[in-house]
């Protein structure tokens, strides 16, 4: 199997090499809904999202029956960003 990552790692002055592998867990990118898509490419043009990523967003898979879900709120969580 062809290495994932492979990364050198210097400790000490002395050059480690690791390699990580790993399995796929999807054969291709799982699709997000049409809003979701919209919002992260609304993120683009603000300079929020890195000009060299905007391409990969722009080719994000949508799916039109996609159901956006939002996480359950923690113990104690108001969802207050304040």
């Amino acid at each position: 199997m062809k290495p994932l990552m492979s990364l050198d790692i210097i400790v000490h002055q002395n050059i480690m090499q690791l390699e990580l592998n790993a399995t796929r867990a999807y054969k291709s990118q799982l699709p997000i809904s049409v809003a979701k898509y919209n919002d992260l490419r609304t993120l683009c043009p603000k300079g929020i999202i890195p000009k060299e990523l905007h391409s990969w967003y722009a080719e994000l898979p949508t799916f039109t029956s996609a159901v956006d879900t939002t996480a359950e709120l923690a113990i104690g969580d108001s969802g207050d960003e304040n």
